[in-house]
Order: C-alpha cells, then sequence, then structure tokens
C-alpha cells in the first residue's frame, strides 16, 4: 500500500519492491544499488521517490559476507579470485555463493549474468 511506502521510506529504508517486480528487474535493481544508485519498484508505473543514500533492497536478506561475495560475482571474479579477495577457503565461497544465487533468485551464475543484459 502506499502508506507502507511511506513508512518505509520514514524508516530510513533504501528502496522498495513491489510483488509485482519481476526477478529480472530486481536483480538488474540490485546490481544497479551495489554501484551506488537506487533502486525502487512501487508497481504500476509510479515514479520513485526522491531519498539521498539509498541500500540495497532485495539485498537486504544477504548478510554482510553475503553482499561482499554477491559484488564480487558482479564483477565476473571467479571463486579463485574471490577466495583469494576476501581471505576464505574455495569451499566457503561456493557455499556463500550458492546461497547468494538462491536469495537473488537463480540458478548459478549463467543465469545471473543472463539477467544483467541489458533488454
Amino acid at each position: 500500500t502506499p502508506r507502507r511506502v511511506v513508512d518505509c521510506i520514514r524508516s530510513g529504508a533504501a528502496g522498495f519492491v513491489h510483488e509485482s517486480c519481476p526477478p529480472e528487474s530486481i536483480v538488474h535493481g540490485l546490481h544497479d544499488v551495489l554501484r551506488g544508485r537506487s533502486f525502487w519498484h512501487l508497481g504500476a508505473d509510479s515514479p520513485p521517490p526522491e531519498r539521498g543514500k539509498l541500500r540495497p533492497v532485495g539485498a537486504s536478506k544477504l548478510s554482510r559476507r553475503e553482499e561482499e561475495v554477491f559484488g564480487l560475482l558482479l564483477r565476473r571474479c571467479s571463486n579463485e579470485e574471490i577466495a583469494q579477495e576476501l581471505d576464505l577457503t574455495h569451499q566457503t565461497v561456493k557455499n556463500y555463493a550458492s546461497r547468494v544465487f538462491h536469495k537473488v533468485g537463480v540458478s548459478g551464475r549463467k543465469e545471473l549474468f543472463r539477467m544483467l543484459r541489458p533488454c
């Protein structure tokens, strides 16, 4: 409801995703937010609300470490590169990546990158 959106903004939410938002758009939005932009999907064709510093919305369910792994996945880093960058074992990176893919709603890198392509 519009009231819920207003309440979210007043509470400091970084954005909003309406249930009608297609998964592809959520992935695009997360990618944008990780690059410092905002992401708002209010349903219909409503313009996004004005807001200062925004943080990922769909990614709010990601832990801090999962967000780090997700950012490196979006940069197309290999598991080995991610492990080295974050000082993790290869298996730990695989575990984090698997959780990220599940939470974002993709089956793996291939589907993630396919969704990130411009329409």
